[in-house]
């Protein structure tokens, strides 16, 4: 749903490691007005829900997939605009299992692509 939606990779793969009783990850990511994006992160089998939440530069959620299983989208139902530039971050959790898991965020095609996470852990 990246490529047929018109949206290319703007960050690079990150493989994680995390077990259920772990912290979760956080990764800082810098959008651009009007641009849209989208997260996509899988775990490994050994995985059984692996949630990821979006929240804008003032702190508030924007966006989940908290569905039951070791995929998540995030919007699950289509990308999200940027209404102005700022720093978005995304926490990623392994709510059931342990073990790998990739993130990765694609977004619209734009002239210039330097768009690069921050990592915070």
């Amino acid at each position: 749903c990246g490529e047929p939606a018109g949206l290319v990779p703007v960050s690079s793969i990150h493989v994680g490691t995390q077990a259920q009783a772990d912290p979760l990850d956080r990764f800082t990511f810098r959008a651009r007005k009007q641009r849209c994006y989208r997260a996509f992160a899988v775990g490994a089998s050994s995985i059984v829900d692996l949630d990821v939440a979006a929240f804008d530069p003032q702190h508030n959620l924007v966006a989940a997939d908290l569905s039951r299983d070791r995929w998540s989208v995030v919007p699950p139902r289509g990308p999200l605009c940027a209404p102005r530039s700022g720093a978005y971050t995304f926490e990623i959790a392994v709510a059931e299992g342990r073990g790998e898991y990739l993130f990765q965020i694609w977004g619209s095609k734009e002239e210039s692509d330097d768009d690069a996470p921050d990592h915070d852990e």
